[in-house]
């Protein structure tokens, strides 16, 4: 069983790329950027991994989000496997 932020960030990240490849109002785009940008930072945080770093495997995929085995998965869960324990950024914990 996954961590419940790693499934959060996943399902965040599916409704922006789903939201970003259907809606044509501007201000919706910008909302579902706002949404992506929440779920890289989410793993930025729990992974220790640099934001760039993040949206360039996890959220840089366009279309409907379907389930599938991608090198940016792969990579996500060997960065993560094996995670235990308390990760402290900034003064938060998680």
């Amino acid at each position: 069983m996954e961590p419940k932020w790693l499934e959060w960030a996943k399902q965040l990240q599916s409704i922006a790329q789903a939201g970003l490849t259907y809606s044509n109002d501007i201000y919706d785009l910008e909302r579902f950027e706002m949404i992506r940008a929440i779920s890289v930072e989410m793993l930025s945080l729990h992974t220790g991994a640099s934001k760039t770093v993040i949206k360039d495997l996890f959220a840089n995929e366009t279309g409907y989000a379907i389930p599938k085995v991608t090198r940016a998965r792969s990579a996500l869960e060997t960065f993560i496997e094996g995670f235990s324990g308390t990760i402290v950024c900034d003064g938060y914990s998680a």
